[in-house]
C-alpha cells in the first residue's frame, strides 16, 4: 500500500468514527435513551436515534386503558426538524408505524371459562402525534404521544387509541 493510499484509508476511517461519535439527537446525552411512560403502556421505554430524524422505540408494560393486560411494541419514528426553544430545549414532532402483542387475562362479558379469557393478539401502532421536549443542559427528554393501535388479530378492535406521557434519560 502506498502511502497515498494509506493516508486516504485513515481519513475515511477517522471520519467515519467522527461521524459516529457525534450525536444524532438534540441535547445533552447520547442516542440511546431509556425510561419509563404513564398511559398506554404505563411502563419501560426505550428508545435508539439511527439519525437525526429517524429512531426506533419500543415499550413494555401494562395497558389500563385496554383490556388491563401486558403489551410490548416496536415502532420506526420519522422527527422533524427541531424547533429550537429561547428556554433551553428543542420541540420534535414526530410521526411512526410498528408492531405489537397485547396480552390479557379478564373476564369482560359474556359466558364462558375463565381459561376462555386468556388472549393474546397483534396489533399495529402507528404514532401520529407526538411531542418530544429535548432539554439542552441535561440529558432528559418529556414526551407526549397519541397513537392509533388497531388489534388485527382475534378478537379485533380498530377503535383503540394510545395516549402516552413519559420521560427518558439519556447515555
Amino acid at each position: 500500500m502506498t502511502l497515498a493510499g494509506a493516508c486516504f484509508a485513515l481519513s475515511l476511517v477517522s471520519t467515519a468514527l467522527e461521524a459516529h461519535a457525534t450525536p444524532k439527537r438534540t441535547g445533552k446525552g447520547g442516542d440511546l435513551g431509556l425510561g419509563g411512560s404513564v398511559g398506554e403502556p404505563t411502563g419501560v421505554t426505550f428508545k435508539a436515534f439511527l439519525h437525526p430524524r429517524h429512531a426506533l422505540e419500543s415499550a413494555a408494560g401494562f395497558g389500563p386503558l385496554h383490556r388491563g393486560g401486558g403489551r410490548i411494541h416496536l415502532a420506526y419514528l420519522f422527527h422533524s426538524r427541531p424547533w429550537a426553544g429561547e428556554d433551553g430545549f428543542s420541540l420534535h414532532g414526530y410521526v411512526g408505524l410498528g408492531p405489537g402483542v397485547v396480552f390479557w387475562h379478564k373476564r369482560y362479558v359474556g359466558l364462558g371459562l375463565p381459561g376462555d379469557f386468556r388472549r393474546a393478539a397483534l396489533f399495529v401502532r402507528a404514532p401520529v402525534l407526538g411531542l418530544a421536549f429535548h432539554l439542552a443542559e441535561i440529558p432528559l427528554d418529556v414526551y407526549i404521544e397519541t397513537a392509533y393501535s388497531p388489534i388485527v388479530t382475534p378478537p379485533q378492535s380498530f377503535w383503540n387509541v394510545d395516549f402516552a406521557l413519559g420521560a427518558r434519560y439519556w447515555f
